[in-house]
């Protein structure tokens, strides 16, 4: 009898578990639906500017929304900004100039790889002056800005907390998926790209506890993808593709943006172990 009083005591328990579980779920699908309305609304808003204002205005607006919205989700969970990573730290500075230098390594990390398979050439583009350089990363850093808060922010971390970093990573990579499906790409392209991006951009916020690191490593990316040409936007390069190679150069720059995917998964895998080192050796 014993034996069967704890057996219903712990079936109430994890029922109960799965039961707060799914609220938990409910208000993360909430907030990113939200979050996403907030876009397309901003989107909407903006229409008939020129392209580079009509762009740093809806995200800007965009970012101004979700960082509403999580003060709002945070008070309805009775956290603190500090829990979910929202607010700077002593390290954010440091996080976030180490991450801007090893996301501009690894974003011309594909480029070279690209290039070294042939049929590919760079050339430089005469329409991108220095106004256009500083329009980009501006709009690349508030584009990184609001997916950060938006999606490894308060949904990741509140997932995190619930239900563990590998379950709330792959919840967290599918919503990222889908708002870019929605935004436009293939399913293809959206999972192979953006799915790829979410784990890795997870993965630095999960291990920092914060969101300085993937805003930078996330930035850097963009930035120096678009300035090299690997954007669909004009950058200050372009690439070239020899006839009858294009399906060719196609594959190898998806192949090597999985190659260097997963080589900034593995160094942040040993993340910590770094830092700790590079404590000791400075002590």
């Amino acid at each position: 009898m014993e034996e069967l009083f704890l057996a219903k005591i712990k079936f109430m328990d994890l029922k109960e578990m799965a039961k707060k579980n799914v609220f938990v779920m409910g208000r993360v699908l909430l907030f990113c639906l939200i979050s996403a309305m907030s876009l397309a609304a901003a989107s909407g808003m903006t229409k008939g500017l020129p392209l580079y204002e009509s762009n740093i205005l809806t995200i800007g607006i965009a970012l101004v929304c979700t960082i509403f919205i999580t003060f709002l989700f945070v008070r309805w969970e009775h956290l603190k900004l500090q829990q979910i990573g929202i607010l700077p730290g002593k390290e954010s500075a440091r996080r976030l100039l180490t991450s801007l230098l090893a996301g501009s390594v690894l974003a011309s990390l594909q480029p070279m790889f690209v290039l070294m398979l042939g049929h590919v050439t760079i050339y430089r583009s005469s329409s991108i002056n220095a106004v256009g350089v500083i329009s980009s990363l501006v709009l690349y850093l508030l584009i990184a800005l609001r997916e950060e808060v938006a999606f490894r922010g308060y949904p990741l971390r509140v997932l995190d907390d619930k239900l563990g970093p590998l379950r709330a990573q792959i919840i967290v990579a599918v919503l990222f998926i889908i708002e870019h499906k929605i935004g436009g790409m293939n399913w293809f392209q959206a999972i192979a790209g953006p799915g790829m991006g979410a784990v890795f951009f997870g993965m630095a916020a999960l291990k920092t506890r914060g969101l300085a690191l993937p805003i930078g490593l996330h930035t850097a990316w963009n930035f120096v993808q678009w300035f090299l040409g690997f954007k669909p936007e004009q950058g200050v390069f372009q690439i070239r593709v020899e006839k009858g190679f294009e399906t060719r150069a196609e594959l190898g720059g998806w192949l090597s943006y999985i190659v260097v995917m997963m080589l900034g998964i593995c160094f942040l895998m040993f993340w910590k172990s770094l830092c700790n080192r590079l404590t000791v050796a400075k002590a």
